[in-house]
């Protein structure tokens, strides 16, 4: 039986209607969806998008909606109507959407809005719905986030970091945090990349796990390595890992959470950055899901080591 397809298409680039659409994109792997997401304003994208998708979820109100409705035949699309009346100021641009939300009713599949209204909401096609809680901790980039955690040591290999993040300044964001010495020509290194955040410190647990919050992918970048529990660290708060091409990484090759740099080629590295799958689309919603199975792999290797260890 095949996935159920769903395209959901944001006009607004921030706030909290983002924040709302971000929390729908985290639900829909359960449900069993397969979904993606765009945001644009270009019509000509619009009308591409949406004869390619039988089911199209339009996440905010925007007066580009009734001209796919006017010139796309048979198309019925849903949406998430988020104000269904004028407030008090409102623009003129706003009421003139509202309005064509209520002309236009019948022509969507579905609308939602989250307050009733005695008059719209009679209409068949409206559902009147709470509007769950959705976090206000969403980042409102559209970056890349990296994370570096753990003790400052030669063997990490921050210079090439810290290189790669200085040729990844209009896609990416890093975060270095760990306590150890960095000597004049990393930090050096470090401050010429204004898309590098430090913190030279020991790392309690609770801002362990606003980091692992904060970011989108784990990296070590590590030029030698005998053991770690970072790559397991990474499944447990559900993040994929971007590992270097050594020798101690070779077990993780191939699995799906796993991205692994070339650090004797910068270049090739750079491209590997750039081409992340971004947070919430579907290859990097599987790849996190990966990186948990990892972790809960990990957990039920117990058994065989205690038995190793006093058998």
């Amino acid at each position: 039986m095949s996935k159920r397809k769903v395209l959901l298409i944001n006009f607004v680039p921030g706030g909290g209607i983002k924040q709302f659409t971000h929390q729908i994109l985290n639900r829909l792997p359960e449900l069993g969806v397969e979904y993606s997401y765009k945001e644009t304003r270009s019509l000509k994208e619009l009308f591409r998008l949406c004869r390619s998708y039988q089911e199209v979820i339009f996440c905010v109100n925007n007066v580009r909606i009734y001209l796919l409705l006017l010139f796309l035949r048979g198309f019925s699309p849903i949406l998430i109507l988020h104000d269904h009346k004028p407030r008090v100021g409102a623009s003129k641009v706003e009421r003139f959407q509202i309005a064509c939300a209520h002309f236009f009713a019948k022509r969507f599949k579905k609308i939602i809005i989250h307050s009733d209204d005695n008059r719209f909401s009679r209409e068949k096609n409206v559902v009147v719905t709470r509007m769950p809680f959705h976090s206000p901790s969403f980042s409102e980039t559209d970056k890349t986030r990296v994370l570096f955690f753990g003790r400052i040591d030669a063997y990490k290999n921050l210079p090439f970091l810290a290189k790669l993040a200085l040729e990844t300044q209009d896609t990416t964001e890093y975060f270095i945090a760990g306590g150890g010495e960095i000597n004049p020509e990393l930090r050096s290194l470090i401050n010429r990349a204004a898309n590098i955040s430090l913190i030279n410190l020991f790392i309690d647990a609770q801002t362990i796990r606003l980091l692992f919050e904060w970011c989108d992918y784990l990296i070590l970048p590590y030029s030698d390595m005998t053991q770690t529990g970072l790559v397991d660290q990474g499944g447990y708060f559900g993040k994929p890992v971007i590992l270097s091409n050594i020798e101690g990484f070779k077990p993780y090759l191939g699995k799906k959470f796993c991205v692994q740099l070339d650090i004797e080629n910068l270049n090739e590295s750079v491209e590997t950055i750039k081409k992340l799958p971004k947070r919430h689309s579907h290859d990097y919603e599987e790849m996190c899901r990966d990186s948990i199975k990892n972790y809960e792999d990990s957990l039920n290797c117990w058994p065989g080591y205690m038995n190793k260890l006093l058998n």
